[in-house]
């Protein structure tokens, strides 16, 4: 079963957990979306990124479970046991792998009434900041963002801004963003 949800989590989160800022960007996923708090350790022990030798407590499992879309522990274990585990709660919302954009492409990205971001896309899922308002993301700003999910918090990651270190951003953490492309050509960049 613990197989099968990790599967699920990797699912909704867009991406496999295979390097230390994964899990600890899955754990402020995990708590924008339930407001459940998993520490990126216990989430690395459970993938198996670390070692140990103690089970995972309930939970942590049911928070993960909630994450996944499921309204409990046993709601999933039922599903799983009729099979319906992974059909039944991958992204269910517009969704959009930035990855698979091509070079140059724009997206207004918008959340909390009046924040509104424009990015063109450098390839490899980065992005850079052509206009900004209404937040403290500024233009000229680069990002990583592997999944955009049209009403669920936008995590940027490896934000960059001239003179200061590359950190982590989560926009649209209240009521999720919203996501248009509004362009696909690869105009003068830089």
């Amino acid at each position: 079963m613990i197989e099968k949800l990790l599967r699920e989590v990797e699912n909704v989160a867009g991406q496999a957990m295979q390097l230390p800022r994964d899990f600890e960007r899955l754990s402020q996923m995990v708590f924008a979306r339930t407001g459940e708090r998993v520490s990126p350790s216990t989430l690395k022990r459970l993938w198996g990124y670390v070692g140990s030798s103690h089970a995972p407590s309930r939970h942590t499992l049911a928070s993960l479970v909630k994450f996944a879309g499921y309204s409990s522990l046993e709601q999933f274990e039922i599903a799983e046991e009729e099979g319906a585990a992974s059909q039944s709660h991958a992204v269910l919302s517009r969704h959009l792998r930035p990855a698979e954009l091509p070079f140059g492409a724009q997206l207004v990205l918008t959340w909390s009434r009046s924040r509104r971001i424009l990015v063109r896309h450098l390839g490899d899922a980065r992005f850079r900041i052509e206009e900004a308002a209404n937040t403290k993301l500024k233009v000229g700003d680069t990002f990583i963002c592997p999944l955009i999910i049209a009403g669920e918090p936008l995590y940027l990651d490896r934000l960059m801004r001239r003179g200061l270190p590359p950190t982590a951003y989560v926009a649209g953490r209240q009521d999720g963003v919203q996501f248009e492309v509004v362009g696909t050509t690869s105009d003068s960049l830089l």
